[in-house]
């Protein structure tokens, strides 16, 4: 399984995009996000600044340069949602005449101004219930080396891991004593909010399971946290980017002290187009001390089919494997992309089993599950058991950087679409041992 994304953009300069223009001739009313410039910029270096300064900053930022947008919006009597940590303004809804008041103002101020996200569909690869739990065979946790890797830490309890998904459902056995008690937020009830993380859909709940679950998780001796960003039909931008601020800070935005130290993304884009929305994003998570992991999505088995996050550079992206260590035919693939910044990166940097992997499912069962989706937490779940021991003495980079070289390449069979094979598996299966044991 995996979620898809698609964001049509409009790119401020002397006149509104086509994308922008084709849905307001045919709608009365759209979902606009306003994108202003941010203000963290990239590093490889992490200079331990802590998260209550930096989201000061950001919020400084963020107020200074959205205010005369701001003040405009409210003398028209426009709802809008402020964001500081990719300094966005989301207007859920806002009329055709509007749209040209609001572009002449914000095209001197801002730099960009796009649709909110459209719902795309999800994906589901062979979705098994498992009666018994006798029959559990979490083969992952043999095929990554991660039994090995419990040796020197099984995860500690200081450690989060957060996902933004479909929810999850706390009360199962495997997952309610790992629950952090505050890191929870439904953005996607369409009426009154659920208190107590919930999963309506099984996806969160599974990926979930796969970190910190009791059986089938990978790490699990840390504690999670969870922002419901998403349902049946897909996530939308404006929902994905208040699941990121969220965790973030766990909900705490004056403190900043309750936030994730990795977080799970099993979520993404099915083109190149309008998604380079999450880089400010996965910014300012990298400056906070987080290890962002994201699937690299099952567009395979083509090449050139990850797409921004999974292709950024600052991210982990994963692929799939099936249990005899062949790349899955699903799991997207691409030979050198320039992500943005001019850097000529191969994704996916890792691979890990993502078919018929077995984790939790809402009600307290068991589910096998594939999809890039289901490889992504086993290697957030493995980052986290090095965060563990690392605590917060290692950039992202750096941790990373370890889990790349310790990978092993040379089981990975050969694939087609490139000669190397490096564009199907990047720098080979995870190994948590050898991750574990490569630390500084």
């Amino acid at each position: 399984m995996f979620y898809h994304l698609s964001l049509p953009s409009l790119t401020l300069a002397v006149q509104m995009a086509s994308t922008l223009i084709d849905h307001f001739l045919r709608h009365e009313e759209g979902s606009v996000i306003i994108q202003f410039a941010p203000v963290v910029e990239a590093s490889e270096t992490f200079d331990a600044v802590s998260r209550r300064q930096l989201v000061r900053s950001l919020k400084r930022h963020a107020r200074d340069s959205q205010r005369d947008t701001r003040q405009l919006l409210q003398k028209l009597n426009i709802p809008a949602k402020s964001y500081w940590i990719d300094n966005s303004l989301h207007i859920p809804k806002l009329n055709r005449s509007m749209l040209a008041v609001i572009n002449g103002h914000v095209n001197t101020v801002a730099e960009e101004i796009r649709l909110d996200g459209k719902i795309a569909e999800i994906r589901y690869k062979n979705v098994i219930k498992i009666p018994k739990q006798s029959e559990i065979n979490p083969h992952h946790l043999d095929q990554l080396n991660v039994k090995q890797a419990w040796t020197r830490t099984r995860g500690s309890s200081n450690v989060i891991v957060a996902t933004i998904d479909t929810g999850v459902d706390y009360t199962h056995p495997d997952l309610v004593k790992s629950f952090t008690g505050y890191g929870w937020m439904d953005i996607v009830s369409a009426r009154e909010k659920q208190t107590k993380p919930f999963d309506p859909h099984g996806h969160g709940t599974h990926t979930m399971g796969t970190i910190v679950g009791r059986l089938t998780g990978t790490a699990p001796g840390v504690r999670w946290m969870t922002a419901r960003a998403c349902t049946e039909d897909g996530c939308l931008q404006s929902d994905l980017t208040a699941a990121a601020q969220f965790v973030l800070c766990g909900g705490d935005y004056v403190k900043c002290e309750r936030g994730a130290n990795v977080v799970s993304n099993s979520w993404g884009a099915t083109s190149a187009d309008g998604m380079t929305w999450f880089r400010p994003i996965g910014i300012v998570w990298q400056r906070a001390g987080i290890t962002a992991v994201f699937a690299a999505g099952n567009s395979g088995p083509g090449c050139g089919t990850i797409y921004s996050p999974a292709s950024d550079r600052n991210v982990l992206s994963v692929g799939a494997v099936t249990v005899s260590n062949r790349v899955c035919s699903f799991s997207s693939r691409m030979s050198g992309v320039d992500n943005g910044d001019h850097a000529h990166v191969i994704k996916p940097d890792v691979v890990a089993p993502g078919l018929n992997v077995v984790s939790t499912w809402p009600g307290g069962g068991y589910a096998r599950v594939s999809g890039t989706s289901m490889a992504c937490p086993q290697v957030a779940g493995i980052m986290a058991l090095m965060v563990s021991l690392k605590n917060s003495t290692s950039s992202p980079f750096n941790l990373m950087r370890v889990m790349k070289e310790s990978a092993n390449h040379t089981i990975i069979k050969p694939d087609k679409c490139c000669l190397d094979g490096k564009c199907a598996y990047g720098w080979g299966l995870v190994d948590a041992h050898m991750a574990i044991m490569s630390l500084d």
